[in-house]
């Protein structure tokens, strides 16, 4: 009988514990789906985290190298909104995009061009995770919220 409480507990108790990340949906706003930018999600690391996103994108950074990202390429011939599979990340993935203009460079989250996630559990700010998650890739950085 006492087996039987710890089974049903347990089992009521996982769904509070929060859910999976599976997929990204990845979307540019506004005039960014059809400029040519790259929007890499790759495993946490402090390389990801330290990384200034001015040299990120530049040919042979030795972090989106060999972090073996996955890469959104938005522009002509693109569609503006496309899915990415979070399998193989880990347990966080940070999303790094490539946008136009002068930004200034900051260490992790503080840069609007970088966002790091968790892929399980709960997110940081309190806010559900769910299967999908949209990732909006705008001029003034990146927002991820829960799909409906």
């Amino acid at each position: 009988m006492k087996t039987r409480f710890l089974l049903l507990a347990a089992i009521a108790f996982l769904p509070a514990c929060g859910s999976s990340v599976r997929t990204l949906r990845v979307s540019a706003q506004g005039g960014l789906a059809a400029a040519s930018i790259e929007v890499d999600v790759l495993p946490d690391s402090p390389g990801a985290q330290s990384v200034p996103i001015s040299q990120y994108f530049l040919p042979g950074n030795a972090v989106r190298a060999g972090s073996n990202p996955k890469v959104v390429r938005f522009g002509a011939g693109q569609p503006a909104t496309q899915d990415i599979s979070v399998g193989g990340l880990g347990k966080r993935a940070v999303i790094i995009a490539q946008l136009p203009g002068a930004h200034a460079d900051a260490p992790g989250d503080s840069d609007a061009r970088r966002k790091t996630i968790p892929l399980s559990g709960k997110s940081p700010s309190g806010g559900k995770l769910t299967e999908v998650m949209n990732v909006k890739v705008s001029q003034g950085g990146i927002t991820v919220e829960p799909s409906n």
